[in-house]
């Protein structure tokens, strides 16, 4: 398929989820334009959100570069690949699954002529990176902020509801298993480490390294300040860490469902979330769909500009 092609059909994908999402919103009363409106405190944090949201998609990009950079290969185009990041992010917000990644191997191949190797690695790099980061900082800041807010009796919960969670948290393991298995883990783990060991005198590697670990970090701390934004501009009153606990832990919900963008999940736990640290339930709503607006909203914007960039884009020199 035709790179024009392949860009028209991402682009009739996307136009028809984000027609899909507004009318679905526009016709409830409860996550209409006017009920939002209404609920607006400070308005001028909705607009610092919005710039925050831009900043942390085009950083995303700069990631994508960085990562492929980091596999120490010759003559990748700096533009190019972050467009190409950008675009195959627009196609992850439109189809279920992670198609974000087979979507970003294809056209790197195709257009800029990189071996589909390298760009699994350059990938594995920068997946390894965005879970170092998740997951400690989840775990850490669940652990500090959260507990202040259970004040339940764990004596009075049924056996029932013990064997649920015992089932839920097995499942998840299950699932990781065999994730694990289907996604060649460890054979990936095992090629990073033989690459890095072979490169470990190249200081070119180990700045790219650093660069998408910061910039991953980056992602992560402006997707944090964006949630902060959205809540206090209604309303809402919490501190840093727990808005880092309820933003880590709605995007491992989100990763967990395979929807896009975590549609569905990642709402939900959030709405979950915030009602949970006694924030009210209309409140916890409408800070749940401004999010998912704001998530999807930059690509209206990223998505053209790299489309037209790319179909303008002749690759000058093969990667090596």
């Amino acid at each position: 398929m035709k790179f024009k092609n392949s860009a028209v059909l991402l682009s009739v994908m996307f136009v028809i989820t984000m027609l899909g999402i507004t009318l679905a919103m526009s016709s409830n009363t409860e996550l209409g334009p006017s009920y939002l409106a209404s609920l607006i405190v400070h308005p001028e944090l909705l607009v610092i959100s919005v710039i925050i949201v831009l900043g942390q998609t085009l950083t995303d990009g700069i990631v994508g570069y960085t990562s492929l950079a980091a596999t120490d290969r010759q003559h990748i185009p700096k533009r190019a690949i972050i467009a190409i990041t950008l675009l195959s992010n627009t196609a992850g917000i439109s189809m279920p699954g992670p198609a974000k990644t087979p979507a970003r191997v294809y056209l790197q191949n195709k257009l800029v002529n990189i071996p589909y190797n390298v760009s699994i690695l350059g990938l594995t790099i920068e997946t390894i990176f965005a879970y170092a980061v998740l997951l400690p900082t989840t775990i850490l800041t669940t652990l500090i902020w959260l507990p202040k807010h259970i004040e339940t009796d764990w004596s009075k919960i049924s056996v029932h509801w013990w064997l649920i969670a015992l089932a839920c948290i097995l499942t998840i393991i299950l699932i990781v298993l065999i994730l694990v298995k289907k996604m060649n883990i460890k054979t990936k783990i095992h090629a990073l480490g033989t690459f890095f060991r072979s490169n470990s005198a190249y200081p070119t590697v180990w700045k790219n390294i650093l660069y998408t670990l910061v910039f991953t970090i980056v992602i992560y701390a402006l997707g944090v300040l964006r949630l902060a934004s959205v809540s206090e501009a209604l309303g809402g009153d919490l501190s840093f860490g727990l808005y880092t606990s309820i933003f880590m832990l709605s995007r491992i919900a989100g990763i967990a469902s395979m929807m896009p963008m975590g549609l569905g999940a990642r709402d939900a736990s959030l709405v979950g979330l915030f009602v949970f640290v006694d924030i009210p339930l209309d409140l916890s709503i409408a800070i749940a769909a401004i999010e998912r607006l704001l998530l999807i909203a930059p690509h209206f914007l990223t998505g053209p500009i790299a489309i037209k960039y790319l179909k303008n884009y002749k690759p000058s020199k093969k990667v090596t």
